[in-house]
């Protein structure tokens, strides 16, 4: 969405509002914002000549004596108005932005006679446009209807496989030493030493992804029954007292729980300090979706 700010010094000064119409559709304004007005009781083809022909909304601010007055247009495809605050110094407007995608392939999607509109359309959210912001949306050919068809486009963003993430707890686990030293030893190459270490580095993380996928089912398959034996001795105790064998199971249970637990939120944990690196603080939806809707507008989509 463009926005035009403009101080006119007066909007009943010849030719003012041609120059004003002119920087509205060179710059595909969908925003005006004119200060300096100077003029009260603002009529409707007044503001037609500064904003031209087509569906637009205004609020105004009247001038006082003969200084100030605010006046505010939107493209009202795009912008509906809720409500407004007023005063000498300000017009707020609070409404309902909609988000749409530049229109490729034609300007008008209807046609009757020689009488063109463009009636069709799509409109998405703002959750549509932070996943898809490389979207095309196009007018295809009339063919034998007099509306033609209009199609969106979504490309999913593929940048390769994920990257390997290594956890700091791995090197805490019994097996993590003799998994990293069986590939070491097996690896073997002849040939440059960059390619020999980028594949040995390759081999590796091989090894580990299987290593990790293996430890986190067995964790979890011990775990629930660690958890089953502990609910079936807990019943117990409500009933007998339990012998020295079964108390030393209940707690040597809890502590293995406990431990995997310790894993697991350390995990977490560190999985938290890089989504906070990559992602920033809780403001940064607002501003990706800032940033998503630039590129959107500014992706250039091939000449087709």
């Amino acid at each position: 969405m463009n926005l035009l700010s403009l101080n006119v010094r007066g909007m009943g000064v010849e030719g003012k509002s041609d120059w004003c119409r002119s920087l509205r559709k060179e710059n595909e304004v969908n925003f005006f914002l004119i200060q300096e007005s100077l003029c009260a009781g603002i009529e409707v083809s007044k503001i037609e000549k500064f904003w031209g022909k087509g569906n637009f909304g205004y609020e105004v601010v009247e001038p006082t004596g003969r200084s100030g007055g605010l006046f505010t247009a939107w493209d009202s495809n795009m912008f509906t108005m809720c409500s407004s605050i007023k005063n000498r110094n300000f017009l707020l407007i609070i409404g309902t932005l909609k988000v749409e995608f530049g229109l490729k392939g034609g300007n008008f999607s209807y046609a009757v006679g020689n009488k063109l509109r463009r009636i069709d359309r799509f409109l998405v959210c703002d959750n549509f446009v932070n996943k898809w912001p490389t979207s095309i949306y196009r007018i295809l050919l009339r063919g034998k209807s007099d509306h033609s068809s209009i199609l969106l486009k979504t490309f999913s963003c593929n940048y390769g496989p994920k990257p390997f993430r290594f956890f700091n707890s791995w090197m805490d686990r019994e097996d993590f030493e003799s998994v990293v030293l069986k590939v070491v030893k097996e690896f073997s190459y002849q040939g440059p030493p960059d390619i020999g270490l980028m594949l040995k580095f390759r081999c590796l993380r091989r090894a580990l992804s299987a290593w990790r996928n293996e430890c986190e089912a067995k964790e979890k398959e011990e775990k629930n029954i660690i958890k089953d034996d502990l609910v079936h001795l807990e019943k117990e105790l409500e009933v007998r007292d339990l012998v020295e064998e079964e108390l030393w199971a209940l707690e040597e249970g809890k502590r293995r729980i406990s431990h995997l637990e310790t894993f697991r939120l350390r995990d977490l944990k560190q999985r938290a300090r890089n989504l906070w690196a990559m992602e920033g603080d809780a403001n940064s939806k607002f501003f990706h979706g800032l940033i998503n809707r630039r590129r959107a507008s500014n992706f250039i989509r091939g000449s087709i």
